[in-house]
């Protein structure tokens, strides 16, 4: 098809009785279409090359006011409508716009200068011919304006033609078979290249466009309209597989995937499934694909890469960043002149160079593909590339291995600012939603180190992860705003460092007791001759196992029946003969143990606790790093302190659980992993006790578990306030409750007993 300022008459003379846009209730044909768009520009006034903003959730409304400011040659710029209408006028601003279209009253008050219009596509559509007029189009001309995610959070207005927009459709549709007949879903908005090609792909090829209703599933959408060509981003992919609706994915033609990293999991979940998928690298400032094709495996891994498509051309530099050009590339970025006057006169900066190839600022490399051309892979943003204690750090690298493990949606790293490393990664995690955690192997964060070491080098593991929020319609967030936003988060988070780090492998929050037959698991701590041993027993509480221990209970086992403790990491207390600890599960390492379920005959059971450890699990991000001030006995103490909120309470049917939280206190460089007691039932809490779990002396390195015997009164005291500070008790609950102090004259009693 030829790209000529007759574009319209061509289209029609094609596919003029051809259904070009789909709705949940109507449909509109080529003719219908344009004779729409052509009573929509008479409602207007705007002059050649006047720059019009484009503003709506609402999909119909900006094709026909695209199609109505084109035919008056006019340039339409559409923005995200969820962008606040602060930052919505500095860019009308600086494109020299006065005038803003939407389908709907969202702007009560408006800078004198701009005019707001709500006019209604479908009011008084006529049903006479387009004037010839407005057939002409001017596809070199600048047609629209797209405003760039881009890495740096500045969005720069790439200007885009007519002809930009048809040679990036011409030469997908070639790779991409579309027909009249087959119906693409317009899933991505039209402020994004993204939408304006499927748009023209559709166009072009007599294909139909259809517009989802805004409230309707996804599943609906597939089901009603007999879709066939649909474009996703990896995270709705992703979503839709997890979320077993394969299904419909199944029966069509093509997904098109694209927008953001591709991780080797994905496509290869994908291909396994039998979805019939081609992925692709493309640009703003390339009107949308550059390189698309199937996904390849090399070396047992699926990759995402593809075929330079026609109308474009490909190189690279030395250092390999993806050199473009051809009659996709766009006309140049919009800028305000120096001495502009009120007019709003704006240039064309046009980066590229004497044989006009544009830096896109990605890195690449090509992939061998026999008997054809090579395929392109995109491997990242060459300046998104920074420097960790002198290694360079490429986020990308580090995106594709984060999405690789289940659940994980998306993954953007970013860095921040380090004194000591110079920068150091913070990387922002979407998971899949979920009403069950356990479905979601690696929410914490000692898992999700650990096999990320097992993968990266270790200065590529990002030392925080926090949670991605995306807006409404936002598919690629500006890595320079997620590094504004991680920075106050990661330096709160270095404050409390060893303590965080420490607790890696101990993560605060709720915790399971550990239940078998509707009893507590406990572990006995045994000393004998110097020796120490441990047995797994059940009971329905300690002071059951202290009756049976002052009784005949060691007649029944030999000492088989005991497991010898050997090269502990942790210091052991010598002042108890036994010790009787309460159970969680997240205590044991994973596969099974032998518990003693009868305390009157010796009957032992096997079973794996380590389904049970994510019953409780939260995301890392939950937990907060407060560094504070507490006053106890006339002194100031100086603590960092780390949990999450108390509430909601967890849902157990024991009746009991276990809040965990860790402590710092500088001036004795002791750490400290506190457990409080609880009654919870019908979502009420009653406090029952607290006591120190671990220990961790940072003068010499020695931790200590259960350190009963190795606290003072001033260290509880001080705990305790810092406890009631963030309310996870109060003063008339803790003189109710078991606390260290009371602990260990109760120990002391039964000492005294079993001697």
């Amino acid at each position: 098809m030829e790209v000529s300022e007759e574009l319209i008459e061509t289209v029609l003379n094609q596919w003029s009785d051809r259904v070009l846009i789909k709705t949940t209730d109507s449909s509109l044909s080529y003719s219908e279409f344009f004779k729409t768009a052509a009573s929509f520009l008479e409602i207007l006034d705007t002059e050649p090359g006047e720059r019009v903003f484009l503003c709506s959730n609402d999909q119909f409304f900006l094709i026909s006011a695209l199609w109505a400011l084109w035919m008056r040659k006019s340039v339409a710029v559409p923005v995200n409508p969820s962008l606040p209408k602060e930052r919505v006028w500095p860019l009308m601003k600086g494109c020299g716009s006065r005038l803003l279209l939407t389908s709907k009253e969202r702007f009560q008050e408006v800078p004198h200068e701009i005019r707001v219009m709500e006019p209604d596509p479908l009011q008084n559509v006529v049903s006479s011919k387009i004037p010839f007029d407005f057939k002409i189009l001017q596809p070199q001309e600048p047609a629209s304006i797209i405003f760039t995610s881009g890495s740096t959070g500045l969005p720069k207005g790439a200007v885009l033609s007519l002809a930009n927009f048809c040679f990036s459709a011409l030469g997908a549709n070639q790779q991409m078979k579309l027909i009249p007949g087959d119906r693409w879903l317009l899933s991505i908005p039209l402020f994004h290249v993204g939408g304006l090609g499927v748009m023209f792909r559709c166009l072009l090829s007599g294909a139909t466009m259809v517009i989802p209703a805004s409230k309707q599933s996804w599943e609906d959408q597939l089901r009603q309209h007999s879709i066939t060509h649909l474009s996703l981003v990896p995270t709705q992919l992703q979503r839709m597989i997890d979320q077993e609706n394969v299904f419909l994915l199944k029966p069509l033609k093509l997904i098109l995937l694209g927008g953001a990293a591709q991780s080797s999991q994905l496509i290869g979940r994908a291909q396994s499934l039998g979805l019939r998928l081609m992925t692709s690298y493309g640009s703003t400032e390339m009107s949308s694909q550059v390189a698309t094709a199937r996904p390849k495996r090399i070396h047992q891994t699926w990759t995402a890469c593809g075929g330079v498509l026609p109308y474009r051309e490909v190189r690279l530099a030395e250092d390999g960043e993806i050199m473009v050009r051809g009659q996709t590339r766009f006309l140049g970025y919009l800028e305000i002149e120096p001495d502009s006057s009120d007019s709003g006169e704006l240039k064309l900066k046009k980066p590229f160079d004497a044989e006009g190839w544009f830096a896109s600022g990605d890195l690449g490399q090509w992939i061998g593909n026999p008997g054809s051309e090579p395929l392109l892979k995109m491997k990242g943003r060459k300046d998104s590339m920074f420097i960790s204690g002198g290694e360079n750090i490429h986020p990308q690298e580090i995106e594709e291995r984060l999405m690789e493990f289940p659940g994980i949606l998306q993954a953007i790293v970013v860095p921040v600012q380090d004194l000591e490393y110079g920068q150091r990664p913070v990387a922002f995690l979407k998971f899949n939603e979920t009403d069950d955690p356990s479905s979601v192997p690696f929410l914490d964060e000692a898992s999700l180190i650990w096999d990320l070491r097992q993968i990266l080098a270790p200065f590529q593991i990002p030392d925080l992860f926090l949670p991605l929020v995306l807006q409404e319609n936002q598919l690629k967030p500006a890595r320079s705003e997620l590094s504004l936003e991680a920075q106050p988060v990661y330096d709160e988070w270095k404050k409390i460092k060893p303590l965080r780090q420490w607790l890696r492998e101990r993560p605060p929050g709720w915790k399971k007791i550990l239940t078998l037959r509707n009893k507590q698991v406990f572990k006995i701590i045994r000393l004998e001759g110097g020796k120490r041993s441990f047995l797994y027993v059940c009971a329905n509480s300690r002071q059951e196992i202290m009756e049976k221990l002052t009784g005949d209970f060691n007649k029944l086992f030999d000492a088989k029946d005991w497991t010898e403790i050997r090269n502990s990491t942790h210091e052991q207390s010598d002042e108890e003969a036994y010790q009787i600890i309460r159970i969680l599960a997240d205590d044991l390492d994973k596969g099974r143990i032998t518990v003693l379920t009868n305390l009157d005959h010796a009957n032992s059971e096997e079973f794996d606790p380590s389904p049970l450890s994510s019953l409780f699990s939260m995301f890392p991000w939950e937990i907060k790093n407060i560094l504070g001030l507490v006053c106890v006995e006339g002194n100031t103490f100086e603590y960092g302190f780390c949990a999450p909120e108390l509430f909601p309470l967890p849902k157990t049917g024991f009746g009991q659980a276990v809040f965990q939280s860790g402590v710092w206190i500088p001036e004795w460089q002791r750490l400290y992993l506190l457990r409080c007691l609880f009654s919870i039932k019908n979502q009420k809490k009653q406090f029952l006790g607290w006591k120190v779990q671990s220990l961790k002396n940072l003068k010499n390195s020695k931790d200590f578990e259960h350190p009963i015997w190795e606290m003072n009164n001033l260290e509880e005291a001080v705990l305790e306030a810092i406890m009631m500070k963030h309310r996870i008790f109060s003063k008339d609950e803790l003189e109710k409750a078991n606390t260290p102090a009371k602990d260990r004259l109760r120990r002391e009693k039964f000492g005294i007993q079993i001697n």
